[in-house]
């Protein structure tokens, strides 16, 4: 590969870099976003889960006695 000696070839080539760089950036980021998504969603339907397996615990008569 050559590299490029002329301004406007450099200006060419350091866009290619910048966009190569952004793009990285920007998958990165967007990988980071959706994992704080799925992490999120999962806590959360474990708060549900829990929350409900607490409240069934607490309401369950104790040896099917009343109240």
């Amino acid at each position: 590969m050559q590299l490029p000696n002329t301004s406007k070839g450099v200006l060419i080539a350091l866009a290619a870099l910048a966009v190569v760089i952004i793009w990285l950036y920007a998958t990165t980021l967007l990988t980071v976003a959706l994992g704080a998504v799925v992490v999120a969603a999962i806590a959360f339907t474990i708060y549900v889960v829990g929350v409900r397996f607490v409240r069934f615990v607490r309401d369950k008569p104790i040896l099917g006695g009343g109240s």
